[in-house]
């Protein structure tokens, strides 16, 4: 697995070069934020009509795939749902995190840009964000590049947290 960050920005969106872009959205959290909100707005509101339609609802363990040409380059779009705001505890995020990379490997993903669950509204620490996804990452051997949606301090969290791992996978040894 590699790892690079991404800010959410449309030029980082749009030299990322992912094949595949993964956010979420809550059930009970309108308007977007995040992620799913940049992307809506590049894609003309398409991710707020599917929403309006009913079509996209953010229920928990809900995974939405589209292509998103002609106005994001990368060649699928998945929009996960993430339940209420206020259940986004340690076991859903879990949950999410888990759906989030079985599902990239079920796609077989070269090179992901994702937003961890919960990230943009601070309801996940970075920390956290991280261990759950490094943990789900090993346990489905996925060889993908991730491009993680994520701030300056969250990126030295996570950067912190590879270094752990790496360590720990030493001490293994």
């Amino acid at each position: 697995m590699d790892l690079a960050f991404s800010s959410l920005s449309l030029p980082s969106i749009d030299e990322s070069q992912a094949d595949v872009v993964a956010c979420g959205l809550f059930v009970d959290d309108r308007p977007m934020r995040g992620l799913a909100a940049v992307l809506d707005y590049r894609l003309a509101g398409r991710l707020s009509g599917f929403v309006r339609r009913g079509e996209l609802v953010g229920s928990a363990d809900e995974a939405f795939l589209f292509p998103p040409r002609p106005r994001l380059m990368a060649e699928k779009l998945v929009v996960f749902g993430w339940g209420n705001v206020s259940e986004m505890d340690e076991a859903a995020t879990t949950r999410a995190v888990r759906r989030m990379v079985t599902t990239l490997a079920g796609l077989g993903a070269k090179r992901a840009l994702l937003e961890l669950p919960g990230r943009a509204r601070g309801l996940v620490d970075a920390d956290t964000a991280a261990r759950l996804f490094f943990a789900e990452v090993a346990d489905a051997g996925l060889g993908c590049t991730f491009l993680v949606v994520e701030d300056d301090p969250g990126k030295r969290l996570f950067l912190s947290r590879i270094d752990e791992e790496k360590k720990r996978a030493r001490r293994v040894m």
